[in-house]
Parts: C-alpha cells; structure tokens; sequence
C-alpha cells in the first residue's frame, strides 16, 4: 500500500526553507512530484532537491495536479510526494486531492511549513485575528476584478486588514 504526503517547503524561492522531516519523507518516497505553479519558484529548485536526496524530482504544472488522476493512482501502490512552495494545504487544489486520496483509502500525510498568510502579517505588524477574506488577482484569471474589489470593500468596512 502507498501513501501521499503533501509537503511545503516554505517562503524562500530557492528550497532552502525545507524542512528535515520534508527531506526524510522525500528520501523514502518512490515518486516526488513539485508543482511550479502556485509561486514563482528559483529554476534551480528541482537540481537543488535532487541534489540534497539523490531523488529525480518531477516538475508538474497546475491542470496535472488538478486533474491528480496520475499522482492518485501511483500513490494507490507507490510512496508519493507532492512539494510546493508554502504550505501545501493553502491551496485549496491540494486539499482536494488530499480527499479524492482518502476516499480511495490511501494514507496522506502533510509537512506544513511557512506560507504568505502567515508570514505576511508579522513581518508588517499586523494582527492575525484581524485578517480579512483573502483575495488574489493575478495576471492569468477569471476571477471577475469586480469580485476582488468586493472583497477588499468588505474587509475595510469591517475593519479587517487585507
């Protein structure tokens, strides 16, 4: 039987802000996966990676992690890594996947690390229990600029930081 584990490796673009346990479980896995599409990541991470544990590291981009039919079915049978920049869990695609993976009764398994939303706040002073809806708008979206304008009006009408 094989297993996912979702693993984050932080706010530096370079892979360094990785943690030992995420290099342990990457050093057993049989399969790591790194989707390159939530942050700009340094080019250099996957050699990096690859480097500190002897593991070829695949690059994935958004729609095969969204589609996750591959990496499902390898967990199903192999030990399966998936690494993003942050933590894994922020994205919402990840904990999709993590429950498409539970319902096929594969065991997953997450190694948090720093994400924007939590580094964010205490580098400028702000308080965590005051943070409003999140929004983004990025370049390549459908999500209505009305929609995010929505979003930032409300937040300042309560008071919440954005």
């Amino acid at each position: 039987m094989g297993s996912l584990t979702f693993i984050g490796f932080g706010l530096d673009g370079d892979g360094r802000g990785i943690s030992l346990s995420a290099l342990e479980a990457i050093e057993k896995s049989d399969l790591v996966y790194l989707e390159i599409y939530t942050n700009p990541v340094n080019d250099q991470i996957s050699s990096k990676l690859s480097k500190l544990t002897s593991k070829n590291i695949k690059e994935v981009s958004r729609d095969f992690v969204e589609d996750g039919r591959k990496i499902l079915e390898n967990s199903l049978e192999k030990e399966v890594v998936l690494i993003s920049p942050g933590d894994p869990m922020v994205a919402t695609t990840h904990t999709e996947l993590r429950v498409r993976g539970e319902e096929l009764g594969i065991k997953t398994k997450m190694i948090h690390n720093a994400s924007i939303l939590t580094a964010l706040p205490g580098e400028l002073g702000l308080h965590t229990y005051r943070i409003g809806r999140v929004v983004t708008l990025t370049v390549n979206t459908n999500i209505s600029i009305t929609a995010v304008y929505e979003t930032v009006r409300e937040n300042l009408v309560r008071g919440l930081h954005t």
